[in-house]
């Protein structure tokens, strides 16, 4: 459930996000985001990447690289990112892309 308190310390997304495919769900699961993790707090993110597959489960997925986080997430700052190659049960090779971000403090008027 989205807040709007900003009182998330940790929102970890370990592929949820790539399966939502529909543009206008996938903005506000960003949104949801921005409005619940604090400032200062952290976003974690677990996805496949562009080079990654196009189906999973025999569901269409969503993938994503480094710009895609950075533009749907403007008050965050990246603070790492890798690529990954995980391997399934069957030997199957299923590249993700890892990326953490921090929010942004408010800027205090002096």
């Amino acid at each position: 459930m989205p807040s709007d308190i900003n009182d998330v310390g940790l929102w970890i997304d370990r592929a949820v996000l790539h399966f939502i495919i529909d543009d206008n769900s996938a903005h506000q699961d960003f949104r949801n985001v921005e409005n619940a993790v604090k400032p200062g707090g952290y976003a974690l993110f677990a996805e496949y990447s562009k080079s990654g597959v196009t189906k999973c489960a025999g569901l269409d997925v969503r993938r994503y690289d480094i710009d895609d986080f950075k533009t749907n997430l403007p008050s965050f700052k990246l603070i790492s990112n890798e690529d990954y190659t995980y391997t399934n049960p069957n030997g199957d090779p299923r590249p993700y892309i890892y990326a953490l971000f921090n929010k942004n403090m408010p800027h205090k008027a002096v």
